[in-house]
């Protein structure tokens, strides 16, 4: 881990969940392009809990994310944790944490997370970088799997991803699929800043 420089937009990534502890993830987007992974939480409770969990976790490193990204399926969910007729989307707004819905699309998602984790011809290193003290999700992308097979005596590994370990490696999904530029979010964070009021605090 090392302090990233104030220009390097950053992208909050979030997967909710009612039943679990909510994974979370901050990547960075360097002016070539690169991503780098620099922190991750794991925090459970109310949205009131994890948004001030995530604030403190964005004070100590002094960022202020361009961008919120949230898995589509938990957030457009209603539970019994939840006031009546609300989705998590609307109680994480309410909360302060105002996420976009992530796309989901599950194999071009890991496609495009294959790419970034592949050595660049020109540099031979990845694309994708992540900070060493990021555990959960290191120990994610390194047990993620597909199910086995998808039929008795079928040596052809089933389309489904199994749920054991997937919550990390799903942030970085999401973040691949959003297809983040270093161009594109500093030129659209700074047209936002100049024609919108600041957002809400937590």
């Amino acid at each position: 881990p090392h302090p990233i420089p104030k220009n390097w937009p950053v992208i909050f990534v979030i997967g909710p969940h009612p039943r679990k502890k909510d994974a979370i993830g901050w990547f960075a987007v360097t002016p070539m392009d690169d991503i780098v992974m620099i922190a991750e939480l794991e925090a459970d409770g109310t949205a009131v809990d994890i948004a001030r969990q995530v604030k403190l976790v964005e004070d100590s490193l002094m960022i202020s994310p361009v961008k919120r990204l949230a898995d589509p399926n938990m957030m457009t969910e209603t539970n019994d944790k939840l006031k009546r007729g609300w989705t998590m989307q609307r109680e994480y707004d309410e909360a302060g944490l105002r996420c976009s819905l992530a796309n989901d699309e599950i194999n071009v998602g890991i496609e495009e997370v294959s790419k970034l984790i592949r050595p660049d011809r020109l540099t031979h290193r990845p694309r994708l970088q992540v900070f060493a003290n990021c555990e959960r999700f290191i120990h994610g992308m390194t047990h993620w799997a597909f199910d086995e097979w998808s039929r008795q005596g079928d040596r052809e590994p089933k389309e489904k991803v199994r749920d054991v370990s997937k919550d990390f490696p799903d942030l970085a999904r999401y973040m691949a699929l959003d297809r983040p530029t270093y161009k594109g979010l500093t030129m659209s964070n700074a047209f936002a800043s100049r024609r919108k009021p600041p957002p809400r605090g937590y």
